[in-house]
């Protein structure tokens, strides 16, 4: 969901559940299966945007939930 803050600024939230049960060995097909998140984003023009984002997701392999921080440049075309 991106929530308009002003004419360029969004404010973005977003949650991915894995729907895959399946799991192969060694390791399962998503490292990451449940993952929330919520960030900024900035639209320099209709074909580029930059942004932040702070994500918590569990870990199946560590079996934990772990905080990751991002930076990201996204290109429409």
């Amino acid at each position: 969901m991106s929530i308009p803050l002003a004419k360029r600024i969004h404010f973005n939230v977003y949650g991915i559940k894995e729907l895959s049960e399946k799991k192969v060995l060694p390791h399962p097909i998503s490292f990451f299966p449940y993952e929330f998140g919520a960030g900024f984003s900035y639209d320099i023009n209709r074909h580029l945007k930059i942004g932040t984002q702070s994500n918590y997701q569990y870990n199946s392999i560590h079996k934990k939930w772990e905080w990751f921080m991002g930076l990201g440049i996204v290109v429409v075309f």
